[in-house]
């Protein structure tokens, strides 16, 4: 499976869910032998299967498979597109030229949620991924082409509390595609990243015209460097 564009869990999921509703009904096959029962009346559990209104008809599922169980599918995943909106509230002081964020919130598209938890989970590292992009990661050369951030005690990156009160909020939009989506997954991993500098660099520019300042933030990371420079400029 091609993995890139956080396609996992489109084709993955999808391919392991068709793969999973044949091997359920070649058990129902076999239950439906065993049981001597009509497939609709047989119910499938983790211990083995029984017949629907009678308990004492029943087979363990170590016998169902004692024959062995084995099947293949293909899946062709046709795309499945998603979306997301960012939303931040930040202070600058321009003083010291710093961004602190204090809250920040997300709404996505994640399809069906196989994990509420990770899902949330992915997009809250995403987003602190994207405030090192926007905010502090930086590679730095001196003009003999010297690194001064070769390790982490120089190359700044987002800490634990960073930021500080993350909101993610799943919209979960069951949309499959010309039917190449059955299961209606879509991308997690990157939209955090993503959208995170665009959201931030925004915020900060709204700031500063509140402050007087109609700057515009062309190059990232916005550094405290790099926005004094514009503080600076502005000022002029």
């Amino acid at each position: 499976a091609n993995t890139a564009g956080s396609r996992s869990a489109l084709e993955v999921g999808n391919a392991a869910a068709a793969v999973a509703r044949h091997a359920r009904g070649m058990l129902l096959e076999q239950a439906q032998t065993a049981l001597e029962a009509h497939p609709e009346d047989i119910v499938l559990g983790p211990s083995g299967a029984g017949v629907r209104g009678a308990p004492g008809r029943k087979v363990e599922l170590g016998e169902l498979l004692d024959t062995g169980l084995e099947t293949q599918d293909t899946f062709q995943s046709g795309g499945a597109f998603t979306g997301a909106c960012h939303a931040v509230v930040l202070e600058v002081d321009p003083e010291i030229a710093t961004v602190h964020i204090l809250r920040y919130a997300i709404a996505h598209d994640c399809g069906q949620a196989i994990n509420p938890l990770l899902v949330k989970g992915q997009l809250q590292g995403g987003v602190v991924h994207g405030v090192g992009y926007a905010l502090m990661e930086q590679v730095v050369y001196l003009p003999d082409g010297t690194l001064t951030t070769a390790n982490l005690a120089d190359y700044a990156l987002p800490g634990r509390g960073e930021p500080a009160a993350m909101q993610p909020q799943l919209v979960e939009v069951h949309a499959p595609v010309l039917g190449q989506n059955p299961e209606g997954f879509k991308g997690v991993g990157e939209t955090g990243t993503i959208a995170a500098p665009a959201a931030l660099v925004g915020a900060i520019e709204d700031a500063l015209r509140r402050l007087g300042m109609d700057v515009a933030l062309t190059s990232l990371p916005v550094t405290p460097t790099r926005l004094f420079a514009v503080l600076r400029g502005a000022s002029r």
